[in-house]
């Protein structure tokens, strides 16, 4: 038996000051953070200590308006933000096509960009042998009251499809 106590001490020693070791950097890790959290209730303290209760409530009530009022201006303009973000193009369809039965290639397109409110254009470029012609057209709650083809009809259908996948933010207080 004393053999083996023998044996095993050097391994004994080796983990007994490997566990020292990682104690002491455990120990040095809280007090960093004992440290950083104990900062600003020291400076409470020494304010106590140089002023009265009552200024040092009225600092703190004069912060919190100014907090305040800086929150009121952020979500201002979060408010502006989302109104220019529903106006700006969200969906878009996009389909090319050939035109006409003699060309190949899918030179023609259609595509149509709308806003929130499904506002926006349908933009149709019809390429043929010899010449191409564009076209714009206005779209109003995702309709368009001028005759369209039915690749111009199935573009506003991929615009409406990319919007309703958009998600709107939740944003509190707006």
């Amino acid at each position: 038996m004393g053999a083996t106590w023998t044996s095993v001490t050097p391994y004994l020693g080796v983990a007994a000051l490997f566990l020292a070791l990682l104690s002491l950097l455990f120990l040095f890790f809280l007090a960093r953070r004992v440290a950083r959290f104990a900062r600003p209730f020291e400076a409470l303290a020494q304010a106590a200590e140089s002023a009265s209760v009552g200024d040092l409530l009225q600092a703190q009530l004069q912060g919190v308006e100014r907090n305040s009022h800086r929150i009121e201006e952020t979500l201002a303009y979060t408010r502006h933000l989302r109104t220019q973000a529903m106006n700006a193009l969200q969906g878009i369809g996009f389909l090319r096509y050939d035109a006409f039965d003699d060309i190949r290639g899918q030179q023609s397109f259609s595509v149509c960009m709308l806003d929130a409110h499904q506002n926006g254009v349908l933009v149709t470029s019809i390429a043929g042998r010899m010449d191409s012609r564009t076209y714009a057209k206005p779209v109003r709650d995702g309709q368009c009251d001028t005759a369209i083809s039915a690749e111009e009809t199935r573009a506003i259908g991929l615009a409406r499809e990319s919007l309703s996948e958009a998600h709107e933010p939740v944003v509190a207080g707006i």
